[in-house]
């Protein structure tokens, strides 16, 4: 199993910028903690995308002939909250697959922008899933008040590990260890309990936004 992680922007690119941050900062820095994450879970083969043009993310995940391309970003233009991406048409393993990380995510306090489709050319010239995530607004205040937060950062990382686990069939090494198994176990069924209340919280949050309260 190989999975390519693209830490949005980069280089001489700083992506959005706002409140003292730079998205490219912050895409590696989420990046590398996903990364250290499934590889120590896991022992899955993580790669991160060099930083270059788009065409070689998407050409550097395919010559690693990888089972998903994992696309980070952090989002600006007047908004606030959380958004997926996948390419139109995309087949229904990466729909599937998408819905999982996007549901793992939203269990945070965030709002929930929803599920969407762009043809965007990471999603597009990469020959196996590909899923992209806007993760919060860096000119928004109180999104930045979060991404400018290790903590919340490393939460943020670890709903998208563990979306990413769930929706790949990723098992703990541990097999055998049936303690520990149990265990892993009784943490889904929480996290399933958890993600559902938080999805009526954010339906309700949302709502209450929309009617300006």
């Amino acid at each position: 199993m190989i999975i390519v992680l693209d830490a949005g922007h980069g280089g001489n690119d700083p992506g959005a910028v706002g409140n003292g941050m730079k998205e490219a900062d912050l895409t590696l820095d989420i990046c590398k903690r996903i990364q250290e994450k499934l590889i120590r879970k896991y022992l899955t083969d993580v790669r991160l995308a060099p930083r270059g043009e788009l065409q070689e993310r998407a050409q550097f995940a395919n010559d690693c002939n990888a089972d998903l391309f994992l696309s980070i970003h952090v989002n600006a233009g007047g908004g606030a909250g959380f958004e997926s991406y996948i390419y139109p048409g995309a087949k229904e393993r990466t729909r599937k697959l998408r819905d999982i990380i996007h549901n793992a995510i939203i269990a945070l306090p965030i709002r929930d922008r929803g599920k969407k489709e762009k043809n965007l050319c990471v999603l597009r010239e990469t020959s196996m899933s590909a899923v992209l995530l806007e993760c919060l607004f860096i000119d928004n205040e109180k999104d930045a008040a979060l991404l400018i937060d290790e903590v919340f950062r490393d939460k943020l990382a670890n709903e998208i590990t563990w979306g990413v686990a769930l929706g790949l069939g990723l098992k703990n090494p541990c097999a055998n260890c049936q303690q520990v198994n149990e265990l892993m176990m009784e943490v889904d069924r929480l996290r399933s309990e958890n993600a559902k209340y938080r999805q009526a919280i954010s339906a309700i949050r949302n709502f209450m936004a929309d009617l300006n309260y």
